[in-house]
């Protein structure tokens, strides 16, 4: 598993299994600081996920790959805990989007680390789950608000503006 040039910032992740096609989801505040601790745990036959790490007993570490699904960047007006429960929501709609193997198998060492409130939240959302997933090409979305929200980000960063004129430069 290479980790070389994944950043330092924070994100969601995959790490997927190249001879079986199946996946583990995760995000992190730090990228590089938490695949590194992936791929350690994995060397020394510890790591907490025992699905993913019978598949790298069995496939070896070099059958699996790190993609960086999505940068993410904190708002200034959002605080610590505010950018964390984003980052576990866009987590979140990876893992339903994708349905990873290696995600929630009862075994994942940071089920014991959510807060009772969010883990009742994941259990209403399993009860409850949102529509189907929007797609546009091959792109996969969680749905169509973050679909939108991404656009408008994109458009920004671009230097884009809505009018009643459609998109025009700023």
């Amino acid at each position: 598993m290479k980790i070389d040039g994944l950043p330092n910032t924070p994100g969601v992740y995959q790490i997927t299994n190249t001879t079986t096609g199946e996946c583990y989801v995760g995000q992190a505040n730090n990228l590089m600081l938490r695949v590194k601790g992936h791929r350690d745990a994995l060397h020394r036959h510890q790591h907490a996920n025992t699905p993913l790490q019978k598949a790298v007993d069995i496939h070896g570490l070099d059958a699996f790959v790190v993609n960086v699904l999505e940068h993410v960047a904190r708002s200034p007006q959002e605080d610590e805990d505010q950018f964390s429960l984003r980052l576990r929501e866009l987590e979140d709609g990876y893992i339903y989007v994708l349905q990873p193997a290696y995600n929630d198998t009862g075994t994942h060492a940071s089920r014991g680390r959510r807060s009772a409130e969010y883990r009742e939240r994941l259990r209403l959302r399993r009860e409850n789950p949102p529509p189907e997933p929007y797609r546009i090409g091959n792109k996969v979305w969680p749905s169509y608000a973050v679909y939108v929200e991404r656009q408008r980000v994109l458009d920004r960063a671009a230097g884009l503006v809505k009018s009643e004129k459609g998109l025009t430069p700023e």
